[in-house]
């Protein structure tokens, strides 16, 4: 009945064999495309550790930097922050680690497969929610632009400027007039190098947002009428008195309903009328490394400061993986207070039911413990039979869940 059965399996894994056919091929299973996976229990740790940073980005180095004078140089006290940071896999770089696990058929450390994940900040994946959870924090989400922010206010300000520059906010020049009277100085915007009306010309403020929306400017009108330079150059005032002043009437999506001069007056219908087709509320901020620019200045800053204090969020993380594996039906065991990942069901020895081959290949394992593939292979008391008869029998072992085989190429009898 097995030797039916062996022989479906030796014909199913034919096309594998041509890789084993030279007997002094070191037979490597560890490499996962662009995630790669070291063991844990390497000798030389010196050298391994050097071979490490040597394949690191600077990017990795410093997020993984974790010197006595790097922590001292980023102490940071929670309570000065209102926020807390949940840390998890990122769900398609965790399905192509098991993927990777399954096709190479090794058992890793459960440690090994979360360092390989928490190595490098894009594999992640970041909620930021508020430290109270009685009263939940309320974050705004800008639909159009991907963007989060802490308050309404900021939210529909950042959205009048980039709508302005891509038609969400239209635009229509209603009509122009030359300013009327004598005066003593013109204001210069440092960013545009345009000349504006002086603060005591009526309509003075509408004018000067509308500048300060139409062109982009970042800055808030409160800051940005501190930076405006005064002067008083004839020249100036001439040139700037000589030109109409523009007056623009302004559409949401150009919608008529919405039509105002005055971009306060667009603002205000934003938030009252038209706020849930740009905008939504959430509790949870949910974002990926690389959009952390879309995260308001202070929560970037709190983000920043928290992913460095990785203690904080390991334990999670190393959980939620755990978790993970055991859902997709991998088997997880303990050795030594080691938890590994096999992607086989293991199965006990049973030697009535096992080859000539694999019952040599398993009084070998047990005479030479954590013997390598590699050794097992060229091991003298398998000199009698075919090499690839061997090969075929490892892995047929291997994925019977007879034997493990981990990542520094060691094998076990399971």
């Amino acid at each position: 009945m097995w030797g039916n059965a062996r022989s479906s399996i030796l014909i199913l894994n034919k096309s594998t064999t041509a890789m084993s056919q030279d007997n002094n091929q070191e037979i490597d299973l560890t490499s996962l495309e662009n995630i790669e996976l070291k063991p844990i229990w390497a000798n030389n740790k010196e050298k391994r550790t050097k071979h490490l940073e040597s394949k690191k980005t600077k990017k990795q180095r410093r997020f993984n930097s974790d010197s006595k004078n790097d922590r001292k140089e980023r102490k940071w006290d929670r309570k000065y922050y209102k926020y807390k940071l949940v840390v998890s896999a990122d769900q398609n770089v965790l399905k192509k680690i098991k993927a990777k696990v399954r096709e190479t058929g090794i058992t890793y450390s459960l440690t090994e497969i979360v360092n390989v994940i928490c190595n490098d900040p894009n594999r992640l994946h970041f909620k930021v929610k508020g430290i109270d959870d009685i009263t939940a924090t309320e974050f705004i989400f800008e639909r159009q632009y991907k963007r989060y922010y802490s308050n309404k206010k900021d939210a529909i300000d950042d959205f009048l400027k980039k709508g302005l520059q891509d038609d969400k906010i239209t635009k229509n020049l209603v009509k122009e007039e030359k300013p009327k009277g004598k005066f003593d100085y013109v204001l210069e915007c440092p960013m545009t190098k345009k000349l504006l009306p002086p603060f005591n010309l009526h309509d003075n403020e509408k004018i000067i947002k509308q500048h300060l929306y139409i062109n982009g400017i970042t800055k808030p009108y409160s800051e940005y009428i501190k930076v405006l330079k005064k002067t008083q150059e004839q020249e100036k005032i001439k040139e700037w008195s000589q030109k109409p002043i523009k007056h623009y009437e302004f559409m949401i999506e150009k919608d008529k309903e919405s039509k105002s001069r005055n971009l306060d007056t667009i603002a205000y219908k934003l938030e009252s009328k038209y706020f849930n087709r740009f905008f939504r509320s959430e509790s949870v901020m949910k974002f990926k490394y690389g959009n952390i620019n879309n995260l308001p200045s202070d929560v970037r800053a709190f983000t920043k400061e928290a992913i460095t204090d990785k203690k904080s969020w390991y334990k999670g993380l190393f959980m939620e993986v755990l978790i993970s594996m055991k859902k997709s039906k991998f088997s997880v065991y303990k050795i030594n207070d080691v938890l590994f990942v096999s992607p086989h069901k293991l199965n006990k020895i049973a030697n009535n039911n096992l080859s000539k081959v694999a019952s040599e290949i398993i009084n070998v394992i047990h005479n030479n413990k954590n013997i390598s593939r590699k050794d097992l292979v060229k091991n003298q008391e398998l000199a009698k039979f075919d090499i690839k008869d061997i090969v075929l029998e490892i892995r047929w072992l291997i994925h019977q869940g007879f034997i493990s085989i981990y990542s520094d190429s060691r094998i076990k009898i399971t």
